[in-house]
């Protein structure tokens, strides 16, 4: 894992069960990952990440377990690939 580069905050995902990706509760420190911020996905186990929007972070990265993104017709854009 990168982490964060200088001005970038990281945001844990926190719901074992999935959820909505603008779901403040569902992140850790409590918010949602903007442009300049790194999304983090570490929990073991397969869950799902619903869209209700478009979203943009900077990074992401996988830790553990298996992530399925249900987009919705929604675009997630990442900044640095």
């Amino acid at each position: 894992m990168a982490g964060p580069g200088f001005g970038q905050t990281a945001y844990l995902w926190m719901e074992p069960a999935g959820g909505f990706y603008g779901t403040t509760a569902n992140w850790d420190p409590i918010g949602v990952p903007s442009a300049a911020d790194y999304a983090e996905f570490e929990i073991s186990g397969a869950y799902t990440v619903s869209f209700d929007g478009d979203y943009t972070a900077s990074y992401m990265d996988f830790g553990r377990g298996r992530v399925a993104f249900d987009l919705r017709g929604y675009t997630y854009d990442l900044t640095n690939v």
